[in-house]
């Protein structure tokens, strides 16, 4: 997985929306900074059974959560990698970050 700090992220994405913002309209890039340098906001939820939780992993792995705790990873490969090995690994031939030749024995259904 991908981390940054939240001040970097926070400070590029106001950075970017500010150039975008400045050249369009100054009098709405000044309403907007508020916004863009306000504490971030996270809202943690938790999975109804009807619900799956998909989180980026890297380059197109994703990896898929169900609330009755089966994981899939898409695109399984041995650059980009869950946590913990998932219950199910998808995978294509695009290139070596869309496949692997050795998955985690852990893994039960391997779809390559």
């Amino acid at each position: 997985m991908c981390h940054f700090p939240r001040n970097a992220v926070r400070t590029v994405v106001g950075l970017i929306a500010g150039l975008w913002l400045s050249a369009a309209s100054p009098a709405l890039a000044e309403l907007c900074k508020p916004i863009a340098q306000g504490p971030m906001r996270v809202i943690p939820a938790s999975l109804r059974s009807d619900e799956a939780r998909i989180t980026f992993v890297g380059h197109s792995t994703f990896l898929i959560e169900t609330a009755r705790g089966v994981t899939i990873s898409t695109d399984h490969n041995d650059v980009w990698k869950p946590p913990s090995p998932p219950r199910v690994a998808t995978m294509n031939r695009a290139h070596s970050t869309h496949f692997t030749l050795n998955p985690e024995r852990e893994i039960e259904h391997v779809l390559h």
